[in-house]
């Protein structure tokens, strides 16, 4: 559209890279059980050090490291419990935080405790339901209604947005643009529930789970390198920034959906 079109259009590249993004990131997850869990470790040890430098400034070197090993180490010991049991699982990682805490000593008065909230304790719970089928059934439909909400709220703030959601953390967040990544993921869990076979109370739920814990995730990472003066985590793909900036919604988006899908499904 002629009217449109110059404000849309720097957004193709983008896109095309959550495209991208949408592919690598389902694709560990069709894989077996162990290889999904390498992928995940690999994951844990870049998250960790990403929130460890960004959290831990000025000591960025040695704060990423110790968040690297911290969720590393803690992703495994979620991985390798046998029970199925959820409050186990809980109680594991409550048990290890504040473990960690205590060991921590001078570090846990400072950045330990807003890495253990997040990413770490929602990056554990998101360990520990894809280690399950139907949770990670539905830790892998909240991908794709976490990408779908992301870009069509940056596609509707662009063409639309002019009040904005939450200035202080993230300028570029509008109202009009929340409005317009829910309809899509409305009408995309709609299409998915009748291409599943599940059914719409069930989906519905889902999807009003992804959508607020996406925005949740998305503005906890968005504090963090506020407080940081950073824009973006250390970056693995230039446009996107780091992992962080790409699992920030869906690390704390998959567990809910995954509680939601488990419970009614």
């Amino acid at each position: 559209m002629p009217r449109t079109r110059g404000r849309v259009r720097g957004l193709w590249p983008l896109m095309a890279s959550e495209a991208l993004i949408l592919v690598i990131g389902t694709l560990p997850w069709l894989l077996p059980l162990p290889l999904l869990g390498i992928a995940l470790a690999g994951a844990a040890l870049r998250i960790g050090y990403e929130s460890g430098v960004v959290n831990g400034m000025p000591k960025a070197g040695s704060s990423g490291m110790i968040g690297a090993g911290i969720l590393a180490g803690f992703s495994a010991l979620v991985w390798f419990q046998s029970s199925e049991v959820w409050p186990l699982g809980l109680a594991v990682l409550i048990l290890a935080a504040g473990g960690a805490a205590i060991l921590a000593n001078g570090l846990a008065k400072t950045w330990l405790w807003r890495f253990l909230i997040y990413p770490a304790l929602p990056f554990m719970l998101f360990v520990f339901s894809a280690r399950w089928a139907n949770a990670a059934f539905a830790c892998l439909l909240s991908f794709l209604l976490v990408e779908i909400f992301d870009s069509f709220s940056l596609l509707g703030g662009r063409l639309f947005g002019k009040r904005l959601l939450v200035p202080k953390l993230s300028p570029q967040k509008t109202w009009e643009g929340l409005a317009v990544g829910f309809l899509a993921v409305a009408i995309s869990a709609i299409s998915l529930a009748a291409l599943l076979k599940i059914d719409l109370p069930t989906m519905a739920a889902v999807a009003i789970a992804v959508t607020a814990g996406a925005l949740i995730g998305d503005l906890f990472a968005s504090a963090a390198k506020r407080r940081a003066g950073v824009k973006d985590y250390p970056p693995v793909l230039p446009i996107q920034g780091g992992l962080l900036d790409i699992m920030d919604a869906w690390i704390v988006a998959g567990p809910l959906a995954a509680v939601i899908f488990t419970a009614l499904h």
